[in-house]
């Protein structure tokens, strides 16, 4: 039977280069059903995926989300969301002014960030 860690090959963890550990934020969370969550994301993904392939550059962060039982007896839901660094929660960006997500996206810095193109003039 094939060991990756048989026949010598241990030697190669010591070659490669010591990572920098990445620090992240974790949501932990309790009594919420995340698999809505978790479908959601993978739209996003999936969209993200057909843009690109298009050429169409829009700046998307799709975060991890990984559903979870939290407990047999009542059946709690709940999950592990990574949070996205330097980001804005919804109420965060109303603390600063911004009244709806649209509004946000017409004045905020995400719209600098964005070229606008037409769809027929791509082809």
């Amino acid at each position: 039977m094939y060991s990756p860690l048989s026949q010598g090959d241990m030697h190669l963890n010591e070659t490669e280069p010591e990572k920098e550990p990445i620090q992240m934020g974790l949501i932990l969370k309790a009594y919420d059903d995340c698999r809505q969550d978790t479908l959601a994301l993978q739209v996003m993904h999936l969209l993200e995926t057909i843009w690109e392939s298009e050429g169409i550059d829009i700046p998307l962060m799709v975060y991890n989300v990984t559903p979870a039982r939290t407990s047999d007896e009542h059946h709690a839901m709940g999950g592990i969301i990574e949070c996205v660094q330097n980001s804005d929660s919804r109420d965060n960006l109303g603390k600063k002014g911004f009244v709806s997500l649209k509004m946000y996206y017409e004045v905020g810095p995400v719209f600098e960030m964005i070229e606008i193109v037409p769809i027929w003039s791509r082809r």
